[in-house]
Formats: C-alpha cells, structure tokens, sequence
C-alpha cells in the first residue's frame, strides 16, 4: 500500500506541475507549429485504441503530396476530442481520458481535415462544400456556410462531392475563420474568412482562381490560379494557402487581397503541410520567406515543427535542429549579398521523422515507419518509443496526453501510469475503443431482399453507381449493397428520415463506403447529370413504377445503357436511356482512321464544366511522351495504363 501511495503521489506531483494545455487545431495553433509548451514524462503507456469500421480514404490516393487526409488527426479542447472521417463523412466526439464516444454529427461528404476549435465552438470542413460551426457540448449545428455559389455535386474519385469542396482546412485567429473552398481554378476558388463570434463573413476571394500569372512551364502567361488544398496557415498579417502539388499562395489576412504565388519559379516543388515559423513558412521540404516568398533554402522531404528560436526537421533517416542565421555570401554575378540560411545545430541519426513531429516542452516527438520515438532536445537522445499499426501521420499533446493518428485510421491514446494500472480502471489492458472492422453482414427484409434479387436478374448491373430515388428506411440499398459491387446513393425527402437511414447503415458498417445518403427527392436533389448506371426506387416498391419516358429521363442515368428498374416485386419496369445523340466517337490516337484529329461530336462548345473527375485506377502514360489518347466509343472511354 506504502509503495502504491507514494507512486500515485509521485504521478500528481507531476500531472500538478506540468503545464497542461489543449490542442484546439491541427498542429496545436494558427501557424501549425506543432509546438506545446506542456510537458509529458519520459515513460508512456498505451491508455486506449479507438479503431474505426472503414479506413481512411484520401481525397488523392494516388498523389503522395497530397497528405492532408491519410489519417484521423485530432484537435482537443474543452474535455473533447474531435475529429473526423473521410469514409463516412462524420464529425467524432470522444472522451479525450477513454475513448469512449460522447456524440457524432453527419456532413453530406468526406471530412477530411480535422475541426478547429474555438471556445465552445467547433468549425468543420467538408467535401461537401460547406463550413459547419457545431456546439462543442453535443454537435448540434450552430450555424453554417457555403463556400461555393451552389450546393450542386459531382463525382470525384468515385465519391459525390461538391463542385466546389472546402479542402482549404479551417483555422482560426484572433476570433476569425478562415476556409477555402474550390479546387479546380476553372469553376472558381473562394476564400472565407467569418467573425467566429457572430457568423458574420468578414471578406470573401472569389478571385483566386482567376490570376494572370506565370506557369510551370518557362515563358508561359495563363490565368489560373490557387487551389485550396490543406490545413491554411494564420500568421499576424498573412493567410498561408497550401495549394497540394505547387507551393503554396500568400493572402493578406486582414481582407483577403493577394500578395503573390510564386508558381514558375518554384518548378515542382510543393506539398498539402505548411508551417510558419518567425520569417518563414516551410512546405515541401523547402524553407521561404514569409514576407516575400523566395526560397530561403532545402530541408528535405520531411516534417517540420518549431523548437525554440529555430525548428526541427524529421527526415526518413535523422531528427536535425535547425536555426535561421544571416550570411554574405556572394551571388551569381559575385555580387557579396545578404541572404538567410538554414543551419543545422545538432542531428539525431536513426530518428525517423518523415510523416510527422511535434514538440512538448523539451521533448520532440517524431512518426515515421510504423514507429512513434520522443526525444530530449537537451540531451539530444532518445527516451520513449512505441511501435504502431502503421505510418503515424497525425500527432498531438494534450492534458497530460500523447495522440498518435496513423494512416489504418488507428487513434491510439497514451499517459502517464501508475505499474500495473492503465485506463480504464476496470480492465487490465488498454481500451479498444470503435466500430471495428469485419462486422456481421447486415440483413435486410425478405421482401426487399427478393426485389434487390428481381432487379439484379433483370438489369444485370452489378458495378458502378446506383441512385435509389426514395430510400424509405434504407432496405433495399442495404440489400443491393449485399447482392452487388454498385455504390449506392439514396435520397431521403425528410431530415427525419435522413438521420434514421444514416444511423441504421453506419450501425451495420456500410455507410460512406458502399451507401450514402442526402436529403431531396427525385425531383429536388443535388447530384449532377449522367453519374448512375442503375436508378431505383424503394418507394416505387409499393407506390407502383415511375413515369419515365425518353423525352424526360432521371438527369443523374447514364446515357448509353444506364437503367431504370422501378415498380412492385414480379412486375418492375425497365427503361433503357438511349445514346445521346451527335455525340460522336474518338476510336484512334488520331481520332479515326484517316487521323484527322477531327470529331463529330456536336455537343461540346462553349463554356465547359467538370462532369466528374477521376484518378484512383490506374497510372497512365504522360503525356508529355506522347502517351495514348483516351478512347470513346458507344458511351465508354477506354483509358490504357502503364
């Protein structure tokens, strides 16, 4: 009993002295420093897992700059631990010291990015185009804000998403929200920037994706622009906007004027983290000027985070503290010029620091591999490490905790413990805390079973998207999801009904990954044209079937083939939507035999938009080889891959 006394004493000795804080942004503040002036001890234990059904699924799975969203990251404040899912498109609150779950709140697409925290207020982003500002205490909606002109959907990579999704992450300074919505410049960017206190939108950019301004390629002038992509960064008078594959672009903070985006003269260099520190702000393994954005030097890929007056750097191989120091040196012409550089002051061989580091007092943590190591900055030298369950993406220290998101969709939670004693009390291992994969299939009525059967037998389509156009309570996309490989999006015409559907299908693990569902009806929705090879009704199931005729077919069937099956069980009816006409084909790399470069497609003219967008197949030739044309034939395009 003495011993076990004196331990407990010993740890709140220590938990009292500590400085403990919160982590109420991704990387812990508006710059993204990564840096928490709390300290944690030098042992820590495993205190709980919370294991999601589905795992991430990245916005971009094939780019390996764009890392926003490979991992659950997580923001604390206010005894909550938020964070939320590119698979199922929700917003998680858990209990930061179990793990257990305290309440969630649905967005209409992926959430990609962690929430931002202020006072009792949590503002999410979504691929859905919309900012959520949800009360910290339950997840009720406060208030929200569109980013683009519309709330219309399209299809990308395989997910319906809006036009114009909010991949700009929130951040919050000095009471303000900013976000970003947009990502391609030829639909239009919009940068937001809203009083926290009062919902009120301060400035909006609508302009950034229209510059004039110098391309990639040398001597080339176009007007694009940004693309929002990743957590923005706020410093006292900039707006840091990391654009994913090019070098991120600088607004002024106080109204959203442009200062510059440097795109030409950085080549291919770039990349989803940003970070500011002091006079500069480091992205893609390069360090910049914050005030001018020129190149101040090459890190190496890797992450970076603020350590003292300088930073650190984790690369694959080493941990390297760094500082900024000025130098003359002569330039080009032997002019002797001033210029800042980057000086490594002491490096930690064998740290592996790649995919993530952050700071705690003293201490750096650094992810990389499948390993989480913490090292004192004094002592240079490692003193904890853990193993996880695969590359550790996402770091935090909050309240006397270690969170560390991998890349599995894991959150594993450590602390400080007694021997022989970790949370929860009750159990002599560490909690395994979520909605774990592998669930028992779900079950649908026998009815509805029997009508997923009729319409699978009499179409034959078994792959590509599905639209149920009345979902009722969800059973017959639940047994269409049991019967085929479609994704399914169902339309439900009350919020009611909406929530229920939703819960039913995240209880039996298909929600997100194989059905989602929206609130309208076949008549009011919010999905673009041409998306559904089969179109169905669960409603039709006993109202009888849908007028549908070739002069008036569902705007979301595929022309070409896509079919309507709707109607009661033993006599549904079909109906087939035609080609439509004057589309042309394109059958030759030169687009017919006489390589004449020339279709007869009549319909293409004028002011285009993005129908879908896709890159998750395969990897196809470039084109600057000459790489093979996409092929169309018959209302399918053939794409050759490497």
């Amino acid at each position: 009993m003495r011993t076990t006394a004196l331990t407990l004493l010993a740890i709140c000795g220590w938990l009292a002295c500590c400085s403990a804080a919160d982590w109420p942004m991704y990387r812990a503040d508006a710059e993204r420093s990564g840096f928490t002036a709390e300290t944690l001890p030098a042992e820590l234990t495993l205190a709980w897992t919370w294991q999601p059904a589905h795992l991430p699924t990245p916005a971009w799975p094939r780019d390996e700059r764009m890392l926003f969203d490979r991992a659950h990251d997580v923001v604390i404040s206010g005894g909550v631990l938020l964070l939320g899912t590119s698979a199922e498109g929700r917003v998680i609150a858990l209990d930061p010291a179990t793990g257990r779950e305290k309440w969630t709140f649905f967005t209409d697409a992926p959430v990609r990015l962690a929430p931002a925290i202020w006072k009792d207020r949590a503002y999410v982003a979504s691929d859905d185009g919309y900012l959520y500002c949800l009360s910290l205490a339950d997840g009720s909606l406060v208030q929200k804000w569109r980013g683009g002109p519309t709330d219309e959907m399209i299809l990308g990579n395989g997910r319906m998403v809006s036009r114009w999704p909010a991949r700009g992450g929130p951040v919050i300074r000095d009471g303000i929200v900013y976000f970003g919505a947009g990502i391609w410049q030829s639909e239009g960017i919009f940068l937001v920037a809203i009083d926290a206190e009062s919902g009120r939108e301060l400035w909006r950019n609508d302009q950034a994706g229209k510059i004039y301004m110098p391309q990639p390629h040398g001597g080339a002038n176009a007007e694009s622009g940004v693309s929002a992509q990743g957590y923005f960064v706020a410093t006292a008078e900039a707006l840091v906007v990391p654009t994913g594959r090019a070098v991120p672009a600088v607004f002024a903070r106080p109204d959203g004027r442009f200062r510059y985006y440097h795109l030409q003269a950085n080549g291919h260099a770039g990349g989803t983290l940003t970070v500011a520190a002091g006079e500069a702000f480091y992205n893609g393994g390069l360090a910049f000027n914050l005030a001018t954005g020129a190149s101040e030097g090459k890190l190496g890929p890797g992450s970076v985070a603020k350590l003292g007056e300088g930073i650190v750097h984790g690369g694959k191989k080493e941990l390297r503290a760094m500082r900024v120091v000025e130098k003359t040196e002569p330039d080009r012409k032997g002019v002797p010029t001033k210029a800042r550089v980057h000086e490594a002051q002491w490096s930690l061989p064998g740290v592996d620091g790649s995919a993530s580091v952050i700071v705690a007092g003293d201490t750096i943590f650094a992810g990389g591999g499948a390993s989480v190591t913490a090292v004192d900055s004094a002592a240079k030298k490692v003193i904890w490490s853990t193993e996880v369950d695969g590359t550790p993406h996402g770091l935090a220290v909050a309240n006397g905790r270690l969170y560390v998101s991998t890349d599995q969709g894991t959150v594993y939670c450590y602390s400080a413990q007694a021997s022989g004693r970790r949370e929860p009390p009750d159990s002599s291992e560490p909690a395994r805390i979520g909605n774990h994969r592998g669930a028992d299939a779900p079950r649908s009525p026998a009815s509805f079973a029997a009508a997923a059967d009729e319409i699978v037998r009499r179409t034959g389509i078994k792959e590509g998207f599905c639209l149920d156009l009345d979902c009722g309570d969800g059973s017959l996309a639940i047994a269409l999801a049991q019967r085929t490989n479609l994704q399914i999006y169902a339309l439900a015409p009350t919020a009611d009904q909406l929530v229920a559907v939703r819960r039913r299908l995240v209880e039996l693990g298909l929600y997100g990954v194989r059905v989602n569902v929206h609130q309208g009806d076949a008549a009011r929705n919010r999905y673009g044209r041409y998306f559904a090879d089969l179109v169905v009704s669960a409603k039709s199931l006993e109202s009888g079937p849908l007028m549908i005729s070739a002069d008036d077919p569902p705007a979301a069937l595929r022309p070409g083939g896509g079919i309507a099956c709707t109607g009661k069980a033993g006599s549904m009816q079909l109906f087939a939507r035609a080609a439509l006409a004057n589309t042309g084909s394109w059958t030759h790399q030169y687009s017919d035999l006489g390589n004449t470069s020339c279709s007869a497609d009549e319909r293409v003219q004028g002011q285009l938009r993005t129908l879908w967008f896709r890159d998750v197949d395969l990897a196809m030739p470039q084109r600057h080889g000459r790489g093979h044309a996409p092929l169309f034939f018959e209302g399918r395009m053939f794409v050759e891959g490497l």
